[in-house]
Order: structure tokens, then sequence, then C-alpha cells
């Protein structure tokens, strides 16, 4: 606990809910998920969130704050007129510029671009590969396993070209579904496996994407922010607009290429809690990092990812803002997005 400070007049920049079995703990779980810095808890149920530090000339005596709490009077959550602050343990850093060119003795980063193809769409697909294709550079090819001409089609570009590799372990993946990240994450494990195969970055991309940059300029860009993470967060939703919209309080489960509601669930406790893309660019340390399922964030996400919905738009975002590679976050996927269909 910070301290026992008098009761805090409430601003705009303050989140506040009253809970019914309010405790300390409940408070700053709270404020963690909606990234604030600071809990406070009042008159035994209130909670409040904020990312000021409270004025420690203000502090008072502990024994001041002795209001039991709602949820387990053997703790006390501030007071009528006093408030407990505790620390989240969230830091708050502003997020580092980019740079927009590499210093002359920096050495070319080398891409792997993860190439998930799913329509039989071969014409869009050799004019994509001829547009992003470097000999520099890595193309990592997984087919749907039902574009069986797709797939022969496709493995002919190994012969002639080395540092493409058309998988063979072929997923069957439905939009939505564990399986989508399951396959991700697999292809992923496998793309650093390959021998020879040393890259510094993996993008995402599939038959819908085209480069509006050439690969000079996203190599350039790349190298001179060697070890950045590229993913885009929500941030035109609240977290709780985006826990209710996305589902993140129900329990879900495969079967049978579906997810099912099977009831509802507490969000998860102990995380920044926040929505992001299924489009990324990220470093190929990051990605070793999150494959390597010993650490307990992994686990830990991985369970809460095998009962959610669209699992594949909260993984990576999620485990880049709670992980030691936070600060290597930024707010982008390199990508320009337009969902206007109409002509």
């Amino acid at each position: 606990m910070v301290g026992c400070f008098p009761r805090r007049n409430l601003t705009h920049d303050t989140l506040s809910r009253i809970f019914a079995h309010s405790t300390p703990n409940t408070c700053v779980n709270f404020c963690l998920q909606r990234e604030f810095r600071y809990a406070i808890v009042q008159n035994g149920k209130t909670c409040s969130c904020c990312d000021d530090a409270p004025n420690q000339e203000e502090r008072l005596n502990d024994r001041m704050c002795n209001a039991p709490c709602s949820g387990n009077s053997d703790q006390f959550c501030g007071g009528k007129m006093t408030s407990s602050v505790y620390e989240t343990g969230l830091t708050k850093r502003p997020q580092q510029p980019l740079k927009l060119y590499p210093s002359p003795k920096d050495k070319p980063v080398r891409i792997a671009f993860l190439l998930m193809f799913h329509k039989r769409n071969l014409r869009q697909i050799r004019r994509l590969l001829r547009a992003i294709y470097d000999r520099n550079h890595y193309y990592y090819i997984h087919i749907d396993p039902k574009q069986h001409y797709l797939f022969r089609e496709l493995l002919k570009l190994e012969k002639d070209f080395p540092n493409i590799h058309v998988s063979r372990q072929r997923h069957t993946i439905t939009w939505g579904c564990f399986t989508q990240l399951q396959a991700l994450l697999s292809a992923m494990k496998h793309l650093l496996s390959l021998p020879s195969w040393n890259p510094d970055f993996i993008l995402n991309m599939s038959e819908s994407d085209f480069p509006i940059k050439t690969i000079t300029k996203l190599t350039q860009l790349l190298t001179a922010n060697r070890g950045r993470n590229f993913v885009l967060m929500q941030r035109m939703v609240t977290v709780d607009e985006f826990i209710s919209r996305a589902g993140y309080d129900k329990q879900f489960v495969e079967c049978e290429n579906r997810m099912w509601l099977i009831g509802d669930r507490a969000p998860p406790s102990g995380i920044v809690t926040n929505g992001s893309n299924d489009w990324f660019c990220l470093s190929s340390d990051f990605v070793r990092y999150f494959l390597d399922t010993s650490h307990d964030l992994v686990a830990k996400m991985m369970a809460i990812m095998e009962h959610t919905v669209h699992s594949t738009e909260s993984f990576f975002g999620q485990m880049l803002q709670n992980s030691p590679f936070c600060e290597t976050h930024y707010d982008s996927t390199l990508r320009l997005i337009s969902w206007n269909t109409s002509k």
C-alpha cells in the first residue's frame, strides 16, 4: 500500500466503480486491467483508478483508513473521508518515436514473411510474391488444406527460390476459433526452426494484401527500428467496452469448427486487458519469448485464449503489453486498411 490519504476529488481522468464485494486486490486488478497506475479504495466499497501519484505531504496515519472492505471485513478499504492508495505495478512511459532511416553502420534486417493463403487466387498470389520478393528475406507459405491445386503450384517455387518454404504442416483454420491462433503459433515455431533461416522480424500477410511501399523502404524502416514490435491496439473503445463487445467476460469452447458459448467468466486478473489487431510485425526475440510456454505469462495467456473467441485479436497485443518487451511496442501494424467496400 502506498498509504492512507485524504479522500480524493474525482476528475475526468479518474475511473470509479462500486463493488458489492470490494477488497484492495479487487480494485488493483480492476485498475490494472484498464491501464492505470494507482488503485484507490474508499468507504469500504468504492474503487477508483488514476495515474497521478498521491501527494506524500498529505499522507495520514494508516489507522485513519479503517472502513472494513465489503468483500472481506478483515481488510480495510479507506474510510468515509479517507482513501487507501495502492500501486497496480504498471509503469507508463511515452511511446518512443520511430527512426525513419538507419545508420550507415547498421546491418540490414532480414524479414520472414508469414504468408497465410486460404483462397484459390493463384494470379493474385504470384503478383504479391513478385512485389515483396527479395533474396535477402524469407517467405514461409501456409496453404489451406482444401486448396490442393494452389499447394501443388506454389510448391514448385522451392526448386528455384531457396528462401521460399511451403509448409507441409497444413492447418484447417476457422476464423475466430482458437485453432486460428494455434496455426499462427505453429507456423512461427516451424519458421524459426528452419536451417539457415535467421530472421530479425516476422510479418504476416494474406493474399488480400499488397505493398504500397517498396521492400527496400520497409527494410530501411525496420533496420532503423530493430527490436521494435508493431501491433495496433484498440484505442477507439474503453476496456469495459472491449470486454463486453469481444465477449471477454464469456467462456467459449471450440467444437466442430465453432466457438460455443458455455457461460460467463471473470475477466482475467493481474494483466493489462485490451484488444489488438491480428496483423503484426514482430521481432524474432519477442516471438521466441511467447513460443516458450515455460514462462508463466505465456502459459496463463494460452489458457485464457483457448476459451476466448477471436483470440488472434487479443493474444499478440496483450502478450506484448504484459511482457518484458512492453517498451518495444509501437502502436501500428505498418498497414493501411480500408473497410470501405463502396465503389
